[in-house]
């Protein structure tokens, strides 16, 4: 079925169009949003309504601002590993504040998306964070939207949280990590939703595992005599709080970033397995080889966000053109 029949399909199928795009989170595994998207594109579907969370609200924004996502594609190819050291922070480390502060990650998220406002957007836009005291769900459609994302990515232990409001706002995945519903709020009456979200055990282990190497990273770029002091205090500091057990004996008991992990997952994946049933169309891109800290295997993660989109896109239009002629 040629492209340019979705809107007359989808208009035999329901009248009034309005297409929303739900983006979940998901870390790295969120960087196959953009191949989604690029599909969504050269399938020709209008997109009325994005509503994102994490990573989808950065490509969410991208998309939102622009149209289109070949810059933050070419971006998230080129990513590198040093990008991200030179965005941690041993004095927040070493407090227990996070690795990454805001300033760092908004001049880095102005560098991706552009100091934009929502009133500047294309397409309207929901950006999702967390109450952190409350653990309500905060969905931001004004102001800027560089601070809206920022507060949406700010996952505990990596991010230091955001103020906004006299409130401090975390990771929007602890509150809605697929945000389906939004969308249809916003005014959708046909929700596409791209899911990057696994089990929660699986989840899990692959973040443990990649934070693990994240701290082997770290330490090795860590290496100046100035910084010789602070390095041994982050080495001494980081095991008991990110799950990298220094003795036979403290790899039995739990710890404050293992339970952390295992209660956000847990909890993103029931709230998905809702979501999904709210939508119309969902596109689970198969990215489980790819670790929740592993951002720069963009080829690999884009390609697999594409294919997902574009076979269960075909496979639906070509059903319901059936169905409809």
């Amino acid at each position: 079925m040629a492209n340019k029949d979705f809107v007359s399909v989808m208009n035999r199928y329901r009248k009034d169009l309005k297409v929303g795009l739900a983006l979940s989170s998901g870390s790295a595994r969120g960087e196959a949003h953009v191949g989604v998207v690029k599909a969504i594109l050269e399938k020709d579907v209008p997109v009325d309504f994005i509503a994102g969370t994490s990573a989808g609200a950065i490509v969410g924004a991208y998309f939102a601002s622009r149209g289109e996502v070949d810059g933050l594609e070419k971006a998230v190819r080129e990513s590198t590993p040093k990008q991200m050291m030179d965005m941690m922070s041993l004095d927040l480390a070493i407090k227990f504040k996070g690795f990454i502060g805001e300033k760092k990650s908004l001049k880095w998220l102005k560098e991706l998306i552009g100091g934009i406002y929502f009133s500047d957007l294309k397409i309207p836009l929901a950006v999702i964070a967390t109450d952190m005291n409350s653990g309500e769900e905060v969905v931001i459609t004004k102001g800027s939207v560089l601070e809206a994302v920022r507060a949406s990515i700010a996952m505990p232990v990596l991010f230091t949280p955001t103020k906004s409001q006299g409130r401090f706002l975390v990771d929007g995945g602890f509150s809605n990590p697929l945000p389906v519903d939004t969308v249809k709020k916003m005014g959708a009456n046909f929700a596409i939703a791209s899911n990057v979200i696994r089990t929660p055990e699986v989840a899990k282990a692959e973040f443990i595992k990649a934070g693990s190497r994240l701290k082997n990273e770290i330490m090795d770029m860590v290496v100046s005599e100035e910084l010789e002091k602070a390095k041994s205090a982050l080495a001494r500091s980081i095991p008991g709080v990110m799950g990298w057990a220094t003795s036979a004996e403290e790899k039995d008991l739990p710890n404050m970033f293992n339970t952390l992990v295992s209660s956000v997952y847990t909890m993103e994946y029931t709230f998905v397995k809702s979501r999904i049933k709210e939508a119309d169309i969902t596109i689970s891109p198969d990215v489980r080889n790819i670790n929740m800290l592993d951002f720069f295997h963009g080829d690999e993660v884009i390609a697999k966000g594409y294919e997902a989109a574009s076979r269960r896109l075909s496979s639906f239009l070509n059903r319901l053109g059936a169905k409809v002629r």
